[in-house]
């Protein structure tokens, strides 16, 4: 089969392919580690014949459904880039695959279960793994048959693969090697003991918990190059654990997050894509007019428009758009341009706001400080101090580098296994008497043991209230300083991924507040973005530039 990915490489960052935000990284993201594997301290290369032997594969296998039922697959571009990808990087130093974790998501009807079902098929047989053992996993029994079915199809109309491969009471069995390949779900009673090679988890959306993947991720423990990969179409309730997956994936390919054995690729709409368009769904369906038709698409719109209820169906299921999340606050672009370089000493002695967010007893809290600036076009500049309890650390549940950005001097911990406030009020005087801290702003709920000891050393603490009322207009405002970069900081991790997690809520009289992705849970962090909205408009205002009457107030916010 020709190889054609490199063509979708080049089609995707020229343009001339309809790609979205997250696909354009991904990409991206391949040609950096190209440059990057010139150089011996990366350990990873890309390696063609790696990539062309499991496109040759999946290319000898055939379609079991529809008119093209016994048809040899024929791999579009877009389907040869994901696996050139997962199967082409390998290590400098083993050979072994690079990525052992894969997140893909794209609308419905883009020949999912098919391309799967020939993966599971080369990781049975041709990984050149022992014992193998591969899964179809999904939420029931029915689910994760469909993958493993469409498996045992491409067996059957095969005569070279009915030779080597036989089914078992629901497995499929390479003897030969004594490796089998099998569908899991909830259901399944006896999940113990699993030696996984290979996982492939369908429809992560309707899985209610993260129970199943984190079964398979146990099991490959003792696998030299495990792969675990997730398909998926978004869904209805974005407080699931797919949902957290591909915030992490966005993260990763944000440069936000760093993970070199996990490939992700997200094929959605962009922010501001007129849905009804159908000049833009080609970022959501990658085979657009090849597996599924405009027609049919345009079809569907139709019955959307006149009945609302089809609505969301149609953005889930075939737009791949997460229908109740809320609009992601600041593009993380626009955040990164206000990057400076800049000394703390710079700041000995000048005039700054200081605003608090002290969270529960074991969780992070801290304060911001906003620098008013010297001169017309000077920046507001922006410091962090966080603080979390010791005990807590390795414990936590979420993927939140805690540890590192404590060793690289962005979080302090404080004793024990709740946080001490103590620290953090000694670490205020500290910085009173390095900079001249002219307000220290509260929100009064929780905080009065600290304002009041805080006040009883002469320091000027106000009360910020975090309700809507007062919120709205700090966080318009402080948008519209970071977008036209009136705000500057220096390169701080733990603020690159609050504001990755920040969303924001606007209620019927476009008043706004900023919210975590995941209210109910712990994993996504906002409290330094709360820090900064406060200090930042305290500090605008005792400068004496915010008018009267703002334009963002009487019109709202335009995003961009």
């Amino acid at each position: 089969m020709e190889k054609t990915y490199q063509i979708y490489i080049d089609d995707v960052l020229s343009g001339r392919e309809v790609a979205c935000k997250w696909v354009k990284l991904s990409v991206q993201r391949h040609v950096d580690d190209l440059v990057k594997a010139e150089s011996e301290d990366f350990p990873y290369r890309f390696d063609d014949t790696r990539a062309a032997r499991i496109i040759d594969f999946v290319g000898f296998c055939k379609h079991v459904k529809g008119e093209l039922k016994g048809k040899p697959i024929f791999l579009e571009p877009a389907q040869q880039f994901v696996l050139a990808m997962v199967f082409g990087w390998v290590s400098k130093v083993t050979g072994h695959r690079r990525f052992r974790y894969v997140y893909e998501e794209k609308a419905r009807k883009n020949a999912k279960s098919t391309i799967l079902a020939a993966i599971g098929l080369y990781m049975l047989f041709l990984d050149g793994e022992g014992g193998s053992e591969v899964y179809s996993a999904a939420v029931d029994k029915d689910q994760a048959r469909i993958v493993w079915g469409v498996a045992r199809e491409m067996v059957l109309q095969s005569p070279d693969f009915k030779k080597m491969l036989k089914d078992y009471s629901g497995s499929l069995v390479h003897q030969k090697s004594a490796s089998a390949f099998k569908p899991l779900s909830r259901d399944n009673k006896n999940k113990d003991g699993l030696n996984v090679h290979c996982a492939l988890v369908d429809e992560y959306h309707a899985h209610p918990d993260d129970q199943i993947l984190e079964l398979l991720k146990g099991g490959t423990g003792s696998r030299i190059q495990p792969l675990l990969w997730v398909i998926t179409t978004a869904g209805f309730n974005r407080n699931c654990a797919c949902k957290r997956e591909r915030d992490r994936v966005e993260r990763i390919l944000d440069g936000v997050e760093q993970d070199e054995e996990y490939f992700g690729i997200i094929y959605t709409l962009d922010e501001g894509d007129d849905w009804k368009d159908p000049t833009v769904w080609k970022k959501s369906n990658p085979l657009l007019d090849v597996a599924v038709s405009t027609e049919f698409l345009e079809g569907l719109l139709r019955d959307a428009r006149v009945r609302p209820e089809k609505e969301n169906n149609f953005k889930v299921k075939h737009l791949n758009l997460w229908v109740d999340a809320h609009t992601r606050w600041v593009n993380h672009e626009f955040w990164k341009k206000c990057r400076i370089s800049m000394e703390e000493e710079e700041l000995i002695g000048r005039r700054c706001i200081a605003a608090f967010d002290l969270s529960t007893t074991t969780d992070l809290s801290g304060y911001g400080l906003c620098f008013l600036p010297l001169e017309q076009d000077e920046p507001y500049k922006m410091l962090w101090r966080f603080f979390i309890p010791e005990d807590n650390i390795d414990n936590r549940s979420e993927d939140v580098p805690y540890r590192a950005w404590i060793n690289q001097g962005f979080i302090q911990t404080t004793y024990g296994n709740v946080i001490d406030y103590g620290e953090i009020e000694a670490s205020v005087i500290k910085d009173a008497e390095k900079f001249n801290i002219e307000e220290l702003n509260f929100d009064p709920w929780g905080a009065q043991g600290l304002m009041n000891s805080l006040q009883a050393q002469d320091l000027n603490c106000i009360r910020f209230s975090q309700g809507m009322k007062d919120m709205s207009p700090a966080v318009k405002h402080t948008e519209r300083g970071i977008l036209s970069r009136e705000i500057a900081y220096t390169g701080n991790p733990v603020m690159d991924y609050m504001i990755s997690c920040a969303e924001i809520y606007r209620d019927v009289n476009d008043n706004v507040k900023l919210v975590k992705p995941k209210r109910e849970e712990t994993s996504s962090r906002i409290d330094g973005v709360i820090m900064m909205v406060m200090a930042y408009y305290r500090a605008y205002l005792i400068q004496g530039e915010a008018p009267q009457s703002s334009v963002y107030e009487e019109r709202g916010m335009r995003w961009i």
